[in-house]
């Protein structure tokens, strides 16, 4: 047996522990439809297989997960869950399909009718409702840490060459696995009842969840509309998300959802030698999709890289590594056990899991969260106040200038003398778009080196930053009473966003488009890193907050890149002790 089935096979016994014993002791005897009122989709209708479901303990851990990790510290009223959302991802889900269906009834798609009937939808519904049931507490941010464990990294890479390369969150994989666990597909067996049970396969709901499409057994058809609606593009999830991560965080964020709906098709498509039923987008439905897209890069702006909101993540982050410093986490699939009430019960603890670094507590940090202590910003970083050191583009200029009179000065050959004042004409133009695409690549690569980091590589970055502020305090005579954990550097990642190859636009006359020839959604979002990106550097109250801005700033700066007005972006420095370490 080789390493990686060794890994695989470890990691299912794991989850299927996990699963049992959620399971073991859960009887479904008196489950019965309901309708749930939702705030965001009204009242939804769950037949009594769902609710059997629902009311397990494996599903009802997500009401202690919440949607957006540890926003509700700034956006108090952001307190959904995961439970939430999974329902409301349900509730969106079965609209689309219903309209879909009453679009073909009415132009006689009977193909596309006849498919999506009521098995098809129930199949849909059930991806629908597990699609998050692997996420751990703190949500996403718990998942940047397992996903870079070795662990991990190597089941990503046996789901990449079983599935010819797809590459899921971190989560989805999770989700996959748990219910494609042997306790699961028991549970689901012996206690559920979804109707024609012996029409469904896990295996089928998992590749949903992960981004993977469903082919027929005959060899002959293919599904990607399944897919796209789980995981795609303008999926369920984010149609439901978007909705409910703006409304519950009080954003007046929307997009026409019921225009939206009825701009959806399924279509049959000639596709590598078989027929694809495909998810599209009518052509005058692109307005509403833009609405969809422009929506979830303000949720970026405003909540998921909210200043207030990175650096919750970050004292959380912290808390992450420190259960793994003391062994309460040892492996992936330990992320499980725990939800966000449970990492808050821990506030007790009175272990050092950083001895070598910091006499704090693990309490000390989770009470930190808990009593909404933070650090605050000594530092803003955008793109804009990097700026390429000594650069004067006049004498780029004039050199070239000088350079094309010397030559022609020399050259008797009437068309070389043609042909170099051509290159020069070229050449003198885009001297000013050489400097941007120079000075770009500068920004990134510094920035990249942060956002790059792992934890290891984070601590020897925050005691470089203490050892440069103890010189400081030291030199003016103060004393030290701060450690390495009291700083927080924080680079998120640039918003990359990207049309999959499965999104289509329908014309008129049936023809079918990739949606990024109308969408170029990748320049949607290096705009968004342009003009909306930033990364901070934080210090606790222990910290003077000018010295730590003069510290701070040296992290951006290189032989080619200066800061210009940095201190512009940052509250309560004192600028007179900016200009004297500056004459320093």
């Amino acid at each position: 047996m080789n390493d990686a089935q060794q890994n695989f096979d470890d990691f299912t016994n794991r989850i299927n522990s996990f699963v049992k014993a959620k399971l073991d002791n859960y009887s479904t005897r008196h489950s019965s439809s309901k309708v749930i009122h939702d705030t965001v989709w009204g009242s939804i209708y769950f037949n009594t297989w769902e609710i059997q479901i629902i009311d397990s303990p494996l599903f009802q851990r997500l009401r202690d997960i919440n949607q957006v990790g540890l926003a509700s510290l700034t956006y108090p009223t952001a307190r959904h869950s995961r439970f939430e959302h999974s329902l409301g991802t349900v509730a969106i889900v079965s609209k689309m399909l219903e309209k879909v269906r009453e679009k073909n009834s009415r132009a006689c798609g009977l193909e596309v009718v006849n498919y999506v009937n009521d098995d098809c939808v129930n199949k849909v519904r059930l991806a629908a409702l597990v699609h998050d049931i692997g996420h751990c507490f703190y949500s996403h941010l718990s998942e940047t840490v397992y996903g870079k464990m070795n662990e991990f990294r190597a089941i990503e890479k046996y789901f990449s060459d079983l599935y010819n390369g797809v590459k899921p969150k971190p989560h989805e994989i999770l989700s996959y696995m748990i219910i494609t666990s042997s306790a699961f597909r028991d549970f689901f067996n012996q206690k559920v009842d979804f109707p024609n049970r012996h029409t469904i396969n896990m295996v089928d709901i998992g590749k949903m969840i992960i981004g993977v499409t469903i082919n027929d057994s005959n060899g002959k058809d293919s599904y990607s509309f399944l897919t796209s609606l789980i995981n795609g593009d303008f999926d369920a999830d984010k149609l439901d998300y978007v909705r409910r991560d703006s409304h519950s965080a009080g954003l007046a964020l929307t997009y026409d959802i019921e225009r939206f709906l009825y701009k959806i098709n399924i279509v049959r498509h000639p596709s590598g030698g078989r027929t694809d039923y495909k998810l599209v987008i009518d052509l005058n439905g692109i307005t509403a999709a833009e609405e969809l897209t422009f929506s979830k890069l303000m949720l970026f702006s405003y909540i998921y890289h909210h200043q207030k909101v990175l650096i919750t993540e970050s004292v959380a982050k912290d808390i992450i590594y420190a259960l793994m410093a003391i062994r309460l986490i040892k492996h992936p699939c330990d992320f499980l056990e725990y939800t966000d009430r449970d990492i808050d019960s821990l506030c007790t603890k009175e272990v050092k899991p950083f001895p070598r670094y910091s006499s704090k507590y693990l309490k000390d940090f989770i009470k930190a969260i808990r009593d909404r202590n933070l650090p605050k910003r000594c530092f803003e970083l955008n793109r804009r106040i990097m700026k390429i050191r000594n650069y004067d583009e006049s004498k780029d200029r004039a050199k070239m200038m000088d350079e094309c009179v010397e030559y022609i000065k020399t050259e008797t050959d009437e068309e070389k003398v043609k042909q170099h004042l051509e290159y020069f004409a070229v050449n003198y133009s885009g001297i000013q778009a050489d400097h941007q695409a120079k000075a770009m690549q500068l920004k990134e690569e510094i920035i990249a080196q942060y956002q790059n980091m792992d934890f290891k590589k984070y601590v020897e970055c925050r005691h470089k930053f203490y050892l440069e502020l103890c010189d400081l305090y030291e030199s003016e005579g103060l004393t030290v009473d701060f450690d390495l954990f009291d700083i927080h550097i924080i680079l998120p990642k640039s918003y990359n966003y990207t049309a999959s190859q499965s999104s289509f636009i329908m014309f008129n006359n049936g023809d079918l488009e990739p949606l990024d020839s109308f969408m170029n959604l990748k320049d949607w979002g290096d705009s968004f890193n342009a003009n909306k990106w930033r990364g901070y550097v934080y210090v606790s109250s222990k910290i003077d907050i000018t010295k730590a801005f003069k510290v701070a700033q040296g992290l951006f700066v290189d032989s080619s890149i200066e800061l210009k007005d940095a201190h512009m972006f940052v509250k309560n420095i004192n600028y007179d002790s900016i200009r004297k370490y500056s004459e320093q």
